[in-house]
């Protein structure tokens, strides 16, 4: 196989095109951010309501534990109402759970 060497054309480097003109901006691109902007704050609550709400439904975030935590405890405060009421046979510790005795 025979090596070519290359020729002038190809060993020069090409010079670098000139920057392509920005196209002017017109009304209707103004008009087109305005209106972003508008739609951004009209749903800047909603986006900020929506994070918060994430924490307590993304498992392994602090929020969803703390969602955990509380079901645990009313649930065992309920529990224990009833072995309350079974021990001692007497009025619920919670009365606005229950009015009487389960027993």
């Amino acid at each position: 196989m025979k090596y070519l060497t290359p020729n002038k054309s190809n060993s020069q480097p090409k010079p670098e095109s000139s920057p392509q003109k920005e196209p002017k901006k017109g009304g209707s691109d103004y008009l087109e951010l305005l209106a972003r902007w508008i739609v951004a704050l009209i749903s800047l609550p909603v986006i900020f309501i929506s994070h918060i709400i994430a924490q307590f439904v993304t498992p392994g975030t602090p929020g969803y534990k703390l969602v955990g935590a509380i079901g645990f405890w009313i649930g065992t405060l309920l529990s224990t109402d009833s072995i309350w009421q079974v021990l001692f046979q007497g009025k619920p510790i919670f009365p606005w759970f229950e009015q009487e005795w389960i027993g």
